[in-house]
């Protein structure tokens, strides 16, 4: 599922039909790259599931975001009796100890892309092809040489804020 779409940035780069026509099948490429750098800061976005493995302990801290826990295996025997925080990411048991032996299955991401994250996105696109596209007054020769940030704007990154949460911290 792709964050945005080619209809939403031709029609924030306010380009004619034309224009569309001749540069559009290019944008499939910056839609893919902006989901890649988004979903870097935010984990997935589009719902699927995952599995993870731990070692037993009184809680386990999930790799990611989650939305739901759909089930936990301890020494491959299901177990009923926990709890999640899903804000913060983390699992209570108390799993019996092990190595490994907690296996969760979990579903992230969402079924619909939050108008913010496609916001995000198409802004994104729009901002990559107009560094790509043409060399405005400030913008380094040498990309290498970019500052830290230079790719995501601001705009990106304030959108992105509330879905930024890292797992595992409360």
């Amino acid at each position: 599922m792709p964050l945005t779409s080619v209809e939403d940035v031709t029609a924030m780069l306010r380009w004619s039909e034309a224009e569309a026509a001749k540069y559009g099948a290019q944008l499939d490429a910056y839609i893919d790259a902006a989901t890649q750098v988004i979903e870097q800061e935010t984990g997935p976005i589009e719902a699927r599931s995952s599995v993870f493995t731990a070692d037993g302990a009184d809680a386990v801290v999930l790799p990611r975001r989650v939305s739901s826990v759909d089930s936990v295996f301890v020494d491959d025997v299901e177990f009923t009796d926990y709890t999640v925080d899903l804000d913060a990411g983390v699992l209570y048991g108390p799993f019996e100890c092990g190595r490994q032996n907690v296996v969760v299955t979990f579903s992230t991401g969402f079924d619909e892309v939050p108008a913010t994250v496609r916001f995000a996105a198409t802004s994104l696109v729009v901002h990559m092809w107009n560094v790509a596209s043409q060399r405005g007054s400030g913008l380094p020769e040498d990309f290498s040489a970019a500052p830290v940030g230079f790719l995501v704007p601001n705009v990106v990154k304030e959108a992105l804020a509330p879905y930024s949460r890292m797992a595992g911290f409360a």
